[in-house]
């Protein structure tokens, strides 16, 4: 879904898309597909960043020229530390934090602590000097309070935000596209307005 939630992105204008567009970070690496799109979209995977070992593993064969980071983003200050060692400018900031917290179960037998990190992927993003982001997560994200406040803080620091974009597959060609009445899952955008 990362992959396909960075390239909707890219065609819908909401991330800039061209040869050289420059360094892109990518925050809970997963199998690094989000980073994926991105480099097909011009960027540069500079940095990824996961506390799983296997993700780490996937992200050094993915990604051979990045630096990979076990480091977690619910410590701000050494993800910041980590990727300002390397001073070229952050472009776009590539998220796909844990869903637990936004699955419907989730959301209706309490609060799990890991929805802390979408505010924590805002923080490194707000930071970093990033000019866009693309945060890939399941439906339920864009109904939490942790996400309006992170939407709120986006718009305070001059961000456009599209909080109504979702991600809708299309099972009869097998394609993925942005929607607001998305079924599957959901993108949030944000971009220096």
């Amino acid at each position: 879904m990362a992959l396909a939630a960075v390239a909707c992105a890219v065609a819908e204008g909401w991330v800039a898309k061209g040869k050289g567009r420059g360094r892109a970070v990518e925050l809970f690496c997963g199998s690094g597909m989000a980073g994926v799109a991105a480099r097909s979209a011009g960027y540069d995977v500079t940095d990824v960043f996961d506390t799983k070992g296997t993700a780490r593993m996937m992200a050094k064969r993915v990604y051979p020229e990045a630096k990979v980071w076990a480091t977690s983003v619910w410590n701000v200050k050494e993800v910041l530390k980590n990727i300002m060692a390397t001073k070229e400018q952050v472009r776009l900031i590539l998220a796909c934090p844990p869903c637990p917290p936004f699955t419907p179960s989730s959301i209706h037998m309490g609060r799990d602590e890991r929805a802390e990190l979408v505010t924590r992927t805002v923080d490194v993003f707000l930071r970093s000097g990033a000019q866009s982001m693309v945060m890939e997560n399941v439906k339920g994200m864009r109904r939490a309070a942790v996400w309006q406040v992170a939407k709120r803080r986006l718009q305070a620091a001059g961000f456009e935000v599209d909080p109504a974009l979702g991600l809708v597959f299309d099972p009869v060609d097998g394609t993925f596209s942005l929607s607001a009445d998305a079924r599957v899952n959901y993108a949030l955008v944000a971009r220096k307005g």
